[in-house]
């Protein structure tokens, strides 16, 4: 795995083009400075000081609504410098003319010190790079001395804290930072933009053990582990003679017959194969329905198993009308969408579809098609409709409930409670995921894997809390983050091969502090042949049995020490992956589940 570049990141970004801004702006040319400052908050938005130059360079370029809704936005996002009755707050204050209500010589006095505190934190940045944490300490003080309110220092100040290993005071750091700036300390989803697609761990753990004074479902997470024992959580010989123990019993019960199988293990029931069937899929082929972002798994592997379980099979790649505004790069136009909707009526006259799967997880009509469009579809060529939707849980919209009312049969990736409204309207199908195509996995006998841990995933859901612990405890561990852009994203091909060398896959499905779901990987991972190391949750235990299909934990403790454990013993992990493979296949795979949803679609 690459060595982590904390050198090209979003915060980063929006540091340089921030600097760059203020000379620019102080040059005489606000126009071009206020382009620079609209770029910074594109790349990095919980800088203050953003805002305000920004604010300043929009009034000196004439346009005042672009300050004035800059100040309204940083008056939200940061109330405790921009009062609600001082608009400008601590910054010097300007008025609508642009000739301001500060004199010259207040704002001159305020750009040299916010100028001498960017050098100061340049300093420290360059201290950090060069591995000199001790020298940062010393700079990032000095900046915060200057401009108590830099964001950015303070997060610098905790990453310094902790390369030097004093963890406490970096989680001290930290704390004082989610108090001050809630809008850029208290969002987890936040936190990223420091570290971009590489992980700090020991800093990570910093931050966490910040939050879980604030959150307490993330003190539960680490499971009562101090801050100073994080980075060398114990594993002695007692508890790994438990856990031995635990999984044989359990692994040989499974074996004799003796678990009850988990309680939606015939989820798809005992369908035959449906001869003749015309199924047409209908699926962007590419995430954010643009070619600068990754394939879509879920295209690849439904175009896979429906082609080789379904007698008659095509595919219609639906990147033209597929997906809503905020969901596209750059937006799609009138035009655009009219010739998508065109090309789909046409590959449906061609291919005469008895059944259309539809991918449906967005809102119709903001600038994809909509509900109504599919409709007349369906009503002019009379196929049935099964409607996909992958995301059913908030504060995402009720995907489901959108698409029922023109569905023949909604498959649904998870349980929630927006699907009692779509079941008003439509059949509702849980399926345990989306089947995998076997054809396209490539696992490798045991003993030629190489990889201890692998986890390759967007940066959500804690998971930079678990990575940073598994990254501190197990070396050799492999932990990526994608953004699934072509560019910041392993290939597929890359991808896959590193979950045939994985022994052990780590995943979580947390998509709020309580929601979970069964995420693609958890299925990957058991196809592969690697262990699935979840963190565990009820509605998994519905579909797969703990220490028999995969290797559970709740707590971070845990979590090493199961990964502990199945290291020092492949022949537990070995019969793990055996047994979940064996299941897997049987009980969820491609032609079941085509066959559960041609019956449940009452083809």
């Amino acid at each position: 795995m690459p060595e982590p570049n904390f050198k090209d990141t979003p915060a980063r970004r929006g540091f340089s083009l921030t600097k760059q801004g203020i000379v620019t702006l102080l040059a005489g040319r606000p126009g071009e400075a206020a382009g620079i400052l609209e770029r910074a908050l594109g790349a990095y938005r919980a800088d203050p000081v953003t805002y305000y130059y920004l604010a300043r360079a929009a009034l000196g370029a004439g346009d005042t609504d672009l300050a004035e809704r800059t100040i309204a936005i940083a008056g939200d996002r940061f109330p405790g410098i921009f009062a609600e009755d001082d608009a400008w707050g601590s910054f010097p204050p300007m008025d609508a003319t642009g000739a301001g209500a500060a004199s010259p010589a207040r704002h001159l006095e305020h750009d040299q010190l916010l100028g001498d505190g960017h050098e100061q934190l340049s300093q420290a940045l360059a201290c950090l790079d060069g591995g000199r944490a001790g020298e940062a300490v010393e700079a990032l003080m000095r900046t915060l001395e200057i401009d108590p309110w830099n964001v950015q220092a303070y997060y610098y100040l905790a990453q310094a804290f902790a390369w030097s290993g004093e963890m406490e005071k970096a989680c001290a750091v930290f704390r004082k930072a989610a108090g001050d700036f809630p809008y850029a300390f208290k969002r987890v989803s936040g936190f990223g933009d420091f570290q971009g697609l590489a992980l700090d761990a020991k800093t990570t753990i910093a931050y966490y053990y910040a939050l879980a004074d604030i959150y307490p479902d993330i003190k539960v997470f680490l499971g009562g582990l101090g801050i100073e024992d994080a980075a060398a959580i114990p594993f002695d010989q007692q508890r790994g003679e438990q856990l031995r123990k635990l999984y044989v019993s359990r692994l040989e019960a499974w074996a004799a017959g003796a678990t009850p199988l988990p309680g939606k293990a015939d989820v798809y029931g005992g369908g035959t194969h449906v001869a003749g069937a015309s199924v047409l899929l209908v699926v962007p082929q590419f995430i954010k329905s643009h070619a600068d972002w990754v394939d879509y798994d879920v295209a690849i592997h439904l175009a896979g198993t429906g082609a080789r379980h379904l007698d008659r099979f095509h595919i219609h790649y639906a990147d033209a009308i597929h997906s809503e505004e905020r969901q596209l790069i750059g937006g799609r136009d009138a035009a655009t969408l009219s010739a998508g909707i065109e090309a789909l009526e046409k590959d449906i006259e061609a291919r005469a579809p008895d059944l259309v799967f539809f991918e449906g997880s967005f809102i119709g009509g903001r600038q994809g098609i909509n509900r109504d469009q599919l409709a007349a579809l369906k009503q002019r060529f009379g196929f049935k409709l099964a409607t996909l939707v992958c995301d059913i849980y908030p504060p995402k919209e009720n995907f489901a409930a959108y698409w029922a009312t023109v569905s023949d049969l909604i498959v649904a990736l998870n349980e929630h409670p927006y699907l009692d409204q779509a079941r008003g309207q439509a059949p509702v199908l849980v399926a345990p995921g989306i089947p995998i195509d076997f054809a396209r996995m490539a696992a490798r006998p045991w003993a030629e894997r190489d990889l201890e841990v692998f986890f390759n995933g967007a940066r959500k859901g804690y998971r930079d809390m678990w990575c940073a612990f598994m990254s501190e405890a197990v070396p050799g561990a492999e932990l990526r983050f994608s953004d699934q852009s072509a560019a910041g994203s392993l290939a597929l091909e890359d991808y896959l091969d590193r979950l045939s060398r994985s022994r052990m896959v780590l995943n979580n499905g947390l998509v709020s502090a309580r929601d979970h779901i069964l995420n693609f990987r958890i299925f990957e991972a058991m196809a592969s042949g690697a262990v699935l190391l979840q963190q565990d949750f009820e509605f998994l235990r519905q579909f797969f049995q703990p220490y028999v299909h995969y290797a559970p934990f709740t707590t971070a403790p845990e979590m090493v020490e199961t990964a502990r454990f199945l290291k020092a013993n492949p022949d537990i992990a070995e019969a793990i992956s055996g047994r979940a493979l064996d299941w897997y296949r049987r009980q969820y795979s491609g032609p079941r589940f085509w066959n559960a949803v041609l019956a449940a679609a009452q083809y």
